[in-house]
């Protein structure tokens, strides 16, 4: 190849690059409405938890967030938490994190973090959201606050196997990552996580919205009945098929997973996708997949009242989900944010497709 096209093919790269780039600004994920009023409001609140005055924390609250955790839940939430870790002392950062509209009934219009450091030096994460209002409609803390804190299994495993993404096309992270801020998988850490502890969700997302019209239909969102791919080859080992899309707003108890395949890619790595749609499965235990092929369609089967129709994806040590412990996730060969990369782990408000 002569150095003009050489340098053809660069330029073409660094353009399809920045026209990515563009995309996931205008469609991509949208941070909190208000800026910088938002968040001075965050560090507000964190130096009055701080000064230990929650009487004025709780006044930010809506009226719903008033009703499930009153005053007096809050002050001991927090007094039980600075016996266990020392009191907070300085806010080391305020991070505005990915909020992306999922749910119709959802009424979050910016999400805000702190990170805490105790008199023990001890890491504590905050998470806010704020509605249109700047009030508060969700407050969580963690202690033991990322992956690291945690001393959560497996966190520095490197996966063996060559992993694509589950789909084609773009999509983007709604849960992932390493923090329990970013990720509420990381937050299952007592064993019951069913090696999910480093899992993604993935939705389509479309001007910082995953759904289409008002949301209130399975077939208004954009991820469902989109195809199901194999991040690698392997040999099909479990098959679960025959669960209905679980209606948006209700919750399936019995089977959270919903239709799921589990594919054993050797070495010890066993990939877990789940939430299919019902009768979308095409292969069969024992099959052996090529990485791409098209397993199923994403659907909304199991899930919480909170879901909606998304990729479930997670790496496991062993083939039986609640045997197993996850394993975190390097993607190869995709576009992050609009830029190739060879290799890359993904977070919260990633927009991501494969090369």
């Amino acid at each position: 190849m002569d150095l003009t096209k050489i340098l053809f093919k660069k330029s073409l790269i660094v353009i399809i690059s920045l026209l990515l780039v563009l995309f996931y600004l205008q469609n991509g994920i949208l941070y909190a409405e208000g800026g910088m009023a938002i968040r001075d409001k965050t560090e507000e609140i964190g130096k009055l938890l701080i000064k230990h005055e929650y009487e004025k924390v709780f006044r930010n609250f809506n009226n719903k967030l008033k009703q499930e955790v009153p005053s007096a839940r809050l002050s001991k939430i927090m007094s039980d938490l600075e016996e266990k870790n020392g009191p907070i002392e300085i806010i080391e950062r305020l991070q505005a994190v990915p909020n992306i509209q999922i749910n119709f009934e959802d009424i979050t219009k910016g999400l805000w973090s702190i990170r805490f450091l105790t008199s023990d030096k001890k890491p504590l994460d905050l998470l806010l959201a704020f509605n249109s209002k700047r009030e508060l409609s969700g407050i969580w803390l963690f202690d033991e606050p990322d992956a690291e804190a945690a001393e959560i299994k497996n966190s520095h495993y490197k996966n063996k196997t060559q992993l694509s993404l589950p789909f084609k096309g773009g999509w983007v992270v709604i849960q992932g990552g390493f923090s329990k801020v970013e990720n509420h998988h990381l937050r299952a850490t007592d064993g019951q996580s069913g090696g999910s502890t480093f899992a993604y969700d993935f939705v389509m997302v479309y001007k910082g919205k995953a759904y289409r019209s008002k949301g209130r239909r399975l077939k208004d969102y954009y991820s469902y009945g989109q195809p199901v791919t194999a991040p690698a080859d392997g040999r099909v080992i479990q098959v679960v098929d025959g669960i209905s899309d679980t209606p948006l707003g209700m919750s399936n108890v019995f089977h959270a997973a919903g239709n799921v395949v589990v594919i054993d890619h050797g070495s010890s790595e066993y990939s877990l996708i789940a939430h299919l749609k019902k009768d979308s499965i095409r292969i069969k235990e024992g099959d052996e997949l090529k990485r791409g092929q098209i397993i199923g369609s994403c659907g909304n089967s199991g899930g919480g009242a909170l879901s909606v129709p998304h990729i479930h994806y997670q790496l496991m040590e062993r083939p039986y989900v609640w045997e197993s412990v996850g394993l975190p996730v390097t993607f190869s060969n995709i576009i992050l944010n609009g830029v190739p990369q060879k290799r890359a782990k993904l977070k919260r408000g990633d927009f991501v497709q494969d090369r």
